[in-house]
């Protein structure tokens, strides 16, 4: 169990992918945050529990902006590694992606404005194993990834897949995108890191997706790395989308095992719907 600053001391899916025991009911003061971003605190059963704040807020807008800066990212290693620009499906992808990012979040500002204020704040005590798993997946996807696939299409063309496969592509990363708005928009607690958000009042969300699958967050993410190989056209780059399907797996299992020891409600959620992350396997 983790400390609050000067003190001793997910979502269902995603986030893609933050915890306390479970007896424990406190808040943290918000003592690193300036006072326009305090969130206002109610009663409620007898204890204090964070009121969610309809303003977009500047931890909000850092959550906004955080998906183009990973973009940014991954497409200076993409561009570096090919070590050319004049690259069609390259752009293709990235500007795709940007758009997405972009037309998503604006719907969550419209619709969940709170949701990104909780999504930038950092999740008080995050696991260590979560922390490890969010350097391997930001590793892999915005690192190893677009530069295979970068040497690949730009310099070496090791590998390739014809054109067609960047529509294939294209429509994978629109429906991908999708899935996660999706989990997003009926999940109050889809944070980016994993953790019991019993300041929040945390419950098992049973409806849209997630009555389907327990983890959809992690399944969008999961197809959303498979687009950049196949629109570019690099069969080398699939190996290291692999490795990042392979965390995301993990992840989900170490999720899905937290939530059932922890989470009221969601065993009986879990009976009810089979499957984690990828019907009818697993």
């Amino acid at each position: 169990m983790g400390s609050c600053p000067g003190q001793r001391g997910k979502d269902n899916a995603a986030l893609p992918l933050n915890n306390t025991d479970s007896s424990d009911a406190g808040l943290c003061p918000d003592s690193t945050l300036p006072d326009s971003e305090v969130p206002e605190r109610r009663k409620f059963g007898g204890a204090d529990v964070v009121e969610p704040d309809r303003r977009l807020t500047r931890i909000g807008w850092n959550a906004f902006f955080s998906p183009l800066r990973m973009l940014f990212i991954s497409g200076c290693s993409f561009f570096i590694a090919a070590g050319r620009l004049d690259l069609p499906r390259g752009w293709l992808y990235y500007l795709l992606a940007a758009a997405l990012s972009l037309g998503g979040n604006l719907l969550l500002v419209y619709r969940s404005p709170e949701l990104l204020n909780e999504r930038g704040r950092p999740g008080e005590n995050t696991k260590s194993l979560d922390k490890v798993l969010l350097l391997l997946l930001f590793g892999t996807n915005l690192i190893a990834l677009p530069l295979v696939a970068g040497l690949d299409s730009g310099r070496f063309h090791w590998s390739a897949l014809p054109e067609f496969y960047s529509c294939a592509g294209a429509l994978l990363q629109v429906s991908a995108s999708l899935i996660v708005l999706w989990a997003a928009l009926e999940n109050p607690f889809f944070e980016g890191t994993v953790r019991l958000q019993k300041e929040r009042r945390q419950y098992a969300v049973s409806g849209g997706p997630y009555a389907y699958i327990r983890h959809p967050g992690y399944l969008g993410m999961s197809l959303n790395t498979l687009p950049l190989p196949f629109i570019v056209g690099s069969q080398a780059a699939l190996l290291p989308a692999i490795l990042a399907i392979a965390l995301i797996v993990i992840r989900t299992a170490f999720e899905d095992r937290l939530l059932l020891r922890h989470l009221p409600g969601y065993r009986d959620y879990a009976r009810k719907v089979r499957y984690r992350l990828f019907p009818p396997i697993w």
